[in-house]
């Protein structure tokens, strides 16, 4: 029999294994969205080519999830960042719906015409899942130097401690 502190140590371990998410301080793989795999809700392909040069806010949710990390948003913009050093992202796993494509398109849409400076982008395949190893069904916050590197990498919802965590990360490196 297997004691109690032996199994919440291995629950633990796979729990942070499989939401490990981008390890801080390295550039994530090549990612492009395009076409049928997804893009910009306004058009055209999206590409994490583009993220040097400006910090960068990577907001990845499951359409479910998308009020999770609604503290740290308003934290984010509570600061009045500079937005000619930053960039704010809101990438859909257009995936981890039931909803059809084209309600959420709609959804989608609306939000960025009430979000104006924030760049939304949907996700068809999971490919950030796939090749970021983003947690599914989630919420997930990163946070990018200018030069593209991870400087906070969350996955769930961030209590208060862990938004400070992000805001001092941004204040920081920008």
């Amino acid at each position: 029999r297997m004691s109690p502190k032996l199994v919440f140590g291995m629950l633990a371990l796979c729990a942070q294994i499989s939401h490990a998410g981008l390890p801080l301080g390295q550039i994530p793989p090549s990612l492009r969205l395009d076409g049928e795999e997804g893009g910009k809700i306004e058009g055209g392909a999206w590409d994490s080519a583009d993220l040097k040069g400006k910090m960068s806010i990577i907001f990845y949710v499951a359409p479910s999830e998308n009020e999770t990390n609604d503290a740290a948003s308003e934290a984010i913009k509570a600061k009045n960042l500079d937005r000619s050093k930053i960039q704010s992202y809101a990438v859909v796993n257009m995936a981890a719906s039931k909803w059809p494509n084209f309600l959420l398109n709609s959804r989608i849409s609306s939000r960025q015409k009430e979000n104006p400076h924030t760049i939304f982008v949907k996700d068809i395949n999971r490919k950030f899942v796939k090749t970021w190893t983003l947690a599914d069904n989630s919420s997930d916050i990163l946070v990018l130097d200018k030069e593209g590197k991870v400087v906070f990498s969350h996955d769930g919802k961030l209590d208060d401690g862990k938004i400070k965590e992000m805001l001092i990360a941004i204040e920081t490196n920008l």
